[in-house]
């Protein structure tokens, strides 16, 4: 398959309260898709559920803009972009490649911690995907354990892993729209994170330390991800009933 070539048009800015809030200004500027928003800096990121990002210098707040053919290939973005990343890491750091893996719904692991995520939001008929790495640093008390890539002396910057990403979004993308979602789920579950096989998720849309409730969380067995991208487990019951239950959003944790 021949990778479909997409223009990228750059913005990069020092410090801006979030790359996705910029972005939706320069779209309201009459900026046209595709384009993308780094930054060395954020005031006010925020990751899924309105939660805080923290974002000091070093890592990477990214934002890609592009068009949304159809409002039913939105959540497929999700894993046409944590594959471009994952890829696009493993590129530039194979010294740390196999101890990369992936999370449901929309993280990058490093050794089975948080490294990366992703955030997707809809505009008209463009989606606006924000990425956050941790390269240099990365924070501490997170509900998932965090980590950061650059854990020898080799080095990444965000320029460098901008690039890389929206190389390995033209392929991926391309993929997607001229095989659809087959070869993106197979190419996840052979690069889901080992601790996925037992998962407890938690379908809240609260503050942060909502997600560690236990009150309404569903313990089970990865099982499958559905044609939609839908998380699919195992559910045991106390007569040893097993039910298969479909998740399209909520937050993992390995148990």
């Amino acid at each position: 398959m021949l990778t479909k070539k997409i223009e990228w048009h750059s913005h990069y800015f020092h410090t801006v309260s979030s790359t996705m809030d910029m972005a939706k200004d320069l779209l309201k500027q009459g900026h046209t898709p595709p384009f993308y928003v780094l930054s060395d800096q954020q005031s006010f990121g925020r990751g899924r559920y309105e939660r805080q990002w923290q974002s000091p210098k070093g890592n990477l707040y990214l934002t890609l803009v592009t068009p949304l053919k159809n409002l039913e290939s939105a959540p497929f973005y999700a894993y046409i972009t944590a594959l471009s990343v994952l890829d696009a890491v493993r590129d530039l750091l194979p010294n740390i490649a196999h101890s990369l893996t992936l999370k449901w719904p929309n993280d990058i692991l490093l050794n089975s911690k948080k490294t990366g995520g992703i955030l997707l939001e809809i505009q008209d008929d463009k989606i606006i995907i924000g990425i956050g790495l941790n390269i240099t640093s990365h924070p501490q008390d997170t509900a998932f354990t965090a980590i950061h890539l650059c854990l020898t002396k080799e080095s990444l910057s965000p320029q460098d892993i901008t690039s890389a990403i929206t190389q390995q979004f033209d392929k991926w993308q391309g993929i997607f729209e001229e095989e659809g979602f087959g070869p993106l789920k197979f190419y996840w579950l052979d690069n889901r994170d080992p601790k996925h096989q037992q998962v407890s998720i938690h379908p809240n849309r609260g503050e942060p330390g909502e997600c560690c409730n236990n009150e309404h969380q569903i313990q089970g067995r990865f099982h499958d991800l559905d044609g939609r991208g839908c998380l699919i487990i195992e559910e045991i019951d106390s007569k040893g009933i097993i039910t298969l239950t479909k998740h399209s959003t909520g937050d993992v944790f390995f148990i």
